[in-house]
């Protein structure tokens, strides 16, 4: 009986070893990649809400109130802010700078007062999403409180400088130029009570659900 060359198996063994690496790879690494790119956005939407956040929660000095992720059926508002100048439904919208032509990362997002055009495309979804937002906002709390609720629509992008050739029904800011959106002197201001009963059922709105 003529034995096996311990060689030739452990060339096939390699062989087969890295026979099935590439496999693994080929099937694995675009699923991998996936779940990376997923999880970078992730992690980009939260430290921008966190950024637009924390700048909001600067306001609380000055008499509003702040409430963070409040849920509604299917999707989260942002934030929404209630104080003497109104309500308002802030979404925030966190995007990567490309690079241009010369490998500096451009940083300029123009509003027409319709749409937001990007270095690469131009889109509106954004603006849609936080009119929708308010309006649902505002049907809600009407509801809520018995009382006749208008929310504003803001739209934060943190981190882009946004040059403003047209104005519309969505606010589209920075972060930087949050605390310093609201109006002075309101149309519609709203008194001590309407901004007690507007928070309070905000406040039960956000309050974790018992066990």
């Amino acid at each position: 009986m003529v034995s096996a060359n311990p060689r030739l198996q452990t060339k096939l063994s390699l062989a087969l070893f890295f026979v099935v690496c590439v496999g693994l790879s080929l099937w694995l690494g675009p699923r991998v990649a996936k779940t990376l790119q997923e999880l970078w956005n992730h992690r980009l939407g939260f430290d921008g809400e966190r950024v637009v956040g924390e700048e909001l929660n600067q306001l609380m000095l000055g008499g509003y109130r702040v409430f963070h992720d409040v849920p509604f059926d299917g999707f989260n508002i942002d934030h929404v802010v209630v104080g003497p100048t109104g309500v308002y439904a802030i979404e925030t919208k966190a995007r990567r700078k490309p690079k241009g032509e010369r490998g500096r990362k451009e940083y300029h997002v123009r509003f027409d007062g319709t749409a937001l055009h990007w270095p690469n495309k131009q889109e509106t979804d954004e603006i849609e999403q936080a009119a929708l937002n308010a309006r649902t906002l505002g049907q809600w709390l009407t509801s809520a409180t018995g009382e006749k609720v208008t929310a504003n629509p803001v739209l934060v992008i943190p981190g882009w400088y946004v040059d403003r050739t047209g104005k519309g029904s969505v606010n589209v800011l920075n972060e930087k130029e949050v605390r310093y959106s609201f109006p002075a002197r309101p149309s519609n201001p709203l008194l001590p009570e309407q901004i007690r009963r507007i928070a309070h059922q905000l406040s039960e709105k956000c309050r974790l659900p018992k066990e």
